[in-house]
């Protein structure tokens, strides 16, 4: 099965036989703690799976996410860099989706293009439109995966939403030291798991 061939290559990739328990639960609260001074709430970091809530500025709107860490290339993160995000002052680094993963995103891929055939004029997922719920509902069906990949779940007022991170993970915010913070403990947290590349 392909579930089982992707397990098989997490261990290979990402061995979960950690170094020191207490340096991992240090380097986890750390990345748990800047979340928080970020804005983030309701943080979890469980082995591998990061996952946090934040409300966005526009009213009855947040989101969800998602981090699996164990699935990245730690080799390609990216420096800190600054770009405009509607007229704000944003500092982001990103790493990519390892390509030893790739099998697990398929049935993600083969539904998007089932989306575009049967709702040729949608905008899911970025945005809501009458066909959402029903697009959602399918989701979880045809990608019963979809709870292990890397994703935001919003929610507008009530109405969810689901955009997974095909290609790379992103963090930004316009606190630059917040997000040299945050690359850190992320770097050293994965490196704790045993992530290649992850050195901090």
């Amino acid at each position: 099965m392909i579930l089982g061939k992707v397990r098989g290559t997490i261990l290979l990739f990402c061995s979960l036989i950690a170094a020191p328990a207490i340096a991992q639960f240090h380097n986890g609260e750390n990345l748990r703690r800047v979340l928080f001074e970020m804005g983030s709430h309701s943080v979890n970091l469980d082995g591998y799976m990061l996952d946090y809530s934040v409300d966005l500025e526009v009213p009855d709107v947040k989101y969800r996410r998602w981090v699996d860490l164990t699935k990245f290339d730690y080799e390609t993160i990216s420096p800190i860099r600054l770009q405009m995000n509607k007229g704000k002052k944003e500092y982001y680094f990103n790493v990519v989706r390892s390509d030893l993963f790739y099998e697990e995103t398929i049935p993600y891929l083969n539904f998007e293009t089932w989306v575009r055939k049967e709702h040729p004029n949608t905008r899911w997922p970025l945005e809501l439109d009458e066909n959402t719920k029903s697009i959602e509902d399918s989701l979880r069906i045809a990608v019963p995966n979809i709870s292990e990949i890397t994703r935001f779940e919003f929610d507008d007022d009530g109405q969810k939403r689901t955009v997974v991170e095909l290609q790379r993970f992103t963090m930004g915010h316009d606190n630059r030291i917040e997000v040299e913070k945050f690359r850190r403990y992320f770097l050293a947290y994965a490196n704790e798991l045993g992530c290649v590349g992850a050195e901090a």
